[in-house]
């Protein structure tokens, strides 16, 4: 599932997407979910930046998150910097982690992919689309929030 950054900001606030569907009769059933940050990507020290919180109740049994940041002068989006990787466990206080490539010019946009299995053994995975921002040479150099 791909939520459009164009439906994301209606739900900004409080975006929050499922990681792990939930199955009837399972003994334990993991909710986690993964939401970036309201106001969209940032710059600071030269970077254009997100932040995508994740978290679970309870820690399911794995979890892969993939997250990097998108670039567009003109067209479609094409991934700029290195991608951030993690399979770390989250519980219900969750962590974040921060997408980001060099500054220039252009349009952003964070993306991740969440893949989850609960300790039932049942296995989802969701992307989730950040909202979009225009950065310019300016904000690259001043930085924005």
């Amino acid at each position: 599932m791909t939520i459009p950054a164009r439906v994301a900001v209606l739900v900004a606030a409080l975006l929050t997407v499922p990681c792990v569907a939930v199955c009837g009769g399972c003994a334990a059933v993991t909710a986690c979910h993964a939401t970036y940050t309201a106001t969209g990507p940032y710059v600071r020290a030269g970077e254009v930046r997100d932040d995508l919180r994740v978290w679970c109740s309870p820690s399911p049994a794995s979890h892969a998150l993939t997250a990097r940041m998108l670039y567009r002068a003109v067209g479609t989006y094409t991934p700029l910097g290195r991608a951030v990787y993690t399979d770390r466990l989250p519980d219900a206080a969750g962590f974040t982690v921060s997408p980001h490539a060099t500054c220039v010019s252009g349009w952003y946009q964070a993306t991740a992919t969440v893949t989850a299995t609960d300790t039932a053994g049942h296995t989802s995975e969701v992307t989730l689309t950040g909202l979009e921002r225009h950065v310019t040479i300016a904000d690259c150099a001043g930085g924005i929030r």
